[in-house]
């Protein structure tokens, strides 16, 4: 039994619910292919359940089985026209609007808002009176009700999404924000869709019935509602001409309820939870005091650079904030990387670290902005590049690594198949040859058994199996640098020596120059070849590894030094309080 139904059963009132609806369904069909004319009067009237009449005849001596049945695809028809549409016109402004953001999501919730204040019954109700009873009139009614309730559940589940890890990775892969919607949110946001929807078909179906026992249901269609209006005047005479359409009528908004309550239920049990977003947008401590600095944010000491950089960081200025509470969370960093090159940053938490390499990648989101500096790779700066210019950098030239790869991987789509999506997307490969090549890479990080482990979720890997993976994500497209930003921060000691040994060998085998992001100073003496030490937003220190740990040079670089704790004695450590050293 596959994982899909066995989950079905774990809800009996999603079970019941589908049973329900599926008897609707048949009943419908029945009526269609099986069940007489619905309107031909006949001289048995008002007949009770009898031999040539399982459900007896009405007033006009037309048969009630062969009305109910033909019933049941009219309340199914304005059920699904009057949901289906909707939920798809909504879904879609919510995903625009919850991942767009700003200017376009304000409009779009407005635009709603405006539509919600309006009573959905009196809205059909007013409509069916001045235009007409018309059941394609209703429909269209109800498809204008619906969709401002659809399209902010969808909004809000795509903001929501759109604050997650998995999709930041996306896009530093270098994923369009229409592969990013398709593939990675809108998986999300349709779990409370349909739910949202099956409560809606049930209100449609209530709708119709109210408005045809009003008298303002379409005379040429059969529907419960109709028959029921019907009845009225024979509710001491005949019972079976309300109490079986009504049974039938409640029997269907039932199970449409039912189905709702239970996939709600089955979402509750197995939703991932979600995690803050990590992205390093601590407040950075004022930066006077710092002594040495030069203009601009110039480290007190620059390592010798002899070959021609890969990479060269000038004066990256990044803000956060709104009008003068802004504030400059990076401030003046530069730096060079050579290929092949090993180099450090190291800092307390909120020093800039990852709002730099964010910065690099072009990920920093508003109300964040890069406002001054250079970045150059290649001989191109990347400031001057379009977002389009951007995305086909991103990945297949500068990778990234994220802090925790159980929510920077998507939870929902296999391991396997995120990777072969990234290689697909950079390479002109076929689907097959992507799927082997992932396997191939998997294999390369050190996973055993890839090919076994490519079908796995990622829920479903120890934390350095996923780990290895979101390296593979970041190598499989072979960039020239690799921004690997805390990531050995979750594991042990012993998968942290074998991820930073892979790291490594990447760097010995493919030339690839990694920028390891860290607070971990053991991490930086035995992987590092330079080291920047970064405070406040600026980097203080900047030099080889074995200069920075042999003479450090600036007061904080001394103190976050003096703070590790030593075997062979007490430790030292000393409180860096921003003032230089005289």
């Amino acid at each position: 039994m596959s994982c899909g139904v066995r989950h079905l059963w774990r809800s009996p009132r999603l079970v019941a619910g589908l049973l329900m609806v599926g008897a609707a369904g048949a009943a419908a069909l029945a009526g269609v292919f099986v069940a007489g004319d619905p309107f031909v009067p006949s001289q048995a009237i008002l007949v009770g359940p009898s031999g040539p009449h399982p459900l007896g005849t009405d007033e006009l001596g037309r048969d009630i089985l062969a009305r109910i049945l033909h019933g049941a695809g009219t309340s199914l028809l304005v059920a699904f026209a009057a949901v289906l549409p909707a939920t798809v016109f909504g879904t879609t402004l919510g995903l625009v609007s919850g991942y767009a953001g700003r200017f376009l999501d304000e409009l779009i919730l407005k635009a709603a808002e405006l539509f919600q204040i309006i009573p959905a019954f009196l809205l059909a109700l007013v409509a069916g009176a001045l235009l007409g009873p018309s059941l394609l009139l209703l429909i269209v009614v109800l498809n204008i009700i619906f969709w401002p309730f659809t399209a902010r559940l969808a909004r809000g589940e795509a903001a929501a999404l759109r604050e997650r890890e998995f999709v930041e990775a996306a896009r530093a892969l270098g994923a369009s924000r229409l592969r990013i919607l398709r593939r990675h949110v809108l998986p999300g946001v349709l779990a409370p869709v349909i739910v949202n929807a099956s409560f809606q078909a049930g209100v449609a179906m209530l709708v119709e019935a109210g408005l045809a026992f009003l008298g303002l249901g379409d005379a040429n269609v059969v529907s419960w509602g109709q028959m029921l209006a019907d009845a009225q005047e024979y509710l001491g005479v005949a019972w079976w001409l309300y109490v079986l359409p009504g049974a039938a009528l409640a029997f269907t908004i039932l199970g449409m309820n039912l189905t709702g309550d239970g996939l709600n239920q089955l979402r509750s049990g197995a939703d991932v939870a979600r995690p803050a977003r990590r992205r390093g947008r601590a407040e950075a401590a004022p930066a006077e005091g710092l002594g040495e600095l030069r203009d601009g944010g110039e480290p007190i000491r620059r390592a010798r650079v002899t070959e021609r950089a890969l990479l060269e960081v000038r004066g990256l200025t990044t803000r956060f904030g709104l009008g003068g509470e802004a504030l400059r969370v990076v401030d003046g960093v530069s730096f060079e990387l050579r290929a092949g090159q090993r180099f450090g940053i190291v800092g307390e938490s909120g020093s800039g670290k990852t709002v730099t390499a964010l910065s690099i990648m072009g990920l920093v989101d508003p109300p964040g902005r890069v406002e001054a500096g250079e970045i150059w790779l290649n001989g191109r700066d990347l400031r001057r590049l379009s977002e389009r210019e951007y995305r086909a950098v991103r990945g297949a030239r500068v990778a990234m690594i994220f802090q925790d790869p159980l929510s920077s991987l998507n939870p929902v789509i296999r391991v396997g198949d995120q990777l072969a999506e990234t290689i697909a997307m950079h390479r002109q490969v076929s689907r097959r040859e992507s799927r082997e090549l992932a396997v191939a890479f998997l294999c390369d990080v050190g996973i055993p058994a890839a090919r076994e482990r490519f079908g796995a979720y990622p829920h479903e890997l120890s934390g350095g199996m996923r780990q290895r993976v979101g390296i593979a994500l970041a190598l499989c497209c072979e960039p020239d640098v690799l921004i690997a930003d805390e990531p050995t921060t979750a594991l042990d000691v012993t998968i942290q020596a074998q991820i930073l040994d892979l790291l490594r060998k990447l760097t010995d085998d493919q030339g690839t120059a990694v920028i390891l992001i860290t607070h971990d100073l053991a991490v930086i003496a035995g992987f590092a070849e330079e080291v920047a030490v970064m405070y406040a937003g600026r980097v203080v220190e900047r030099a080889d590894v074995d200069t920075l740990f042999a003479r450090p040079a600036h007061p904080y670089t001394q103190s976050l030094l003096a703070s590790v704790s030593r075997l062979d004695g007490p430790s030292h450590a000393g409180r860096f309080t921003g003032e230089a050293a005289p």
